[in-house]
């Protein structure tokens, strides 16, 4: 019974607070939207990975409570940005990977710790309500899209 109604608050929380992530700045912001990345820019640019640094570039598609988000992102060795998509809303953020571990910057709704684990890059940690996504996880995408 706990269970379920912890499953039930993580759910109403992540509906409250993943829509803020991707919608962009708030009105009245000084960051600009960014307009979704065309499907063909699916390549990944910038320089390979030093030796040791894992590869994180490309497409992950969201799964379970993420599944309407995707993840695109571009790598310059250990320095990583991207775009988080959900619709037709985006949200660039920038990174750091160490080892298999992807750290972003901190936003007004906090911070992701992403660790790749083969063809998943799950969500290990987060700041304030980003916690809350914590074990969830997104997936390379085979195809060059997501249909979530």
């Amino acid at each position: 019974m706990t269970r379920t109604i912890a499953s039930v608050l993580l759910l109403a929380t992540l509906s409250a607070v993943l829509p803020a992530l991707a919608q962009g700045p708030a009105s009245g912001s000084t960051e600009p939207p960014v307009p979704a990345a065309p499907a063909a820019s699916a390549a990944a640019a910038g320089d390979p990975p030093a030796a040791g640094v894992v590869a994180v570039a490309g497409l992950w598609c969201g799964s379970g409570p993420l599944h309407e988000f995707s993840l695109r992102l571009t790598q310059r060795q250990q320095d990583v940005e991207g775009e988080l998509v959900r619709r037709d809303r985006v949200r660039r953020i920038e990174g750091r990977i160490e080892g298999n571990v992807l750290r972003t910057q901190a936003t007004k709704v906090g911070a992701l710790v992403l660790e790749r684990q083969g063809d998943q890059l799950k969500v290990t940690d987060g700041d304030g309500p980003l916690a809350l996504v914590r074990g969830q996880v997104f997936r390379r995408s085979a195809s060059g899209a997501c249909t979530g």
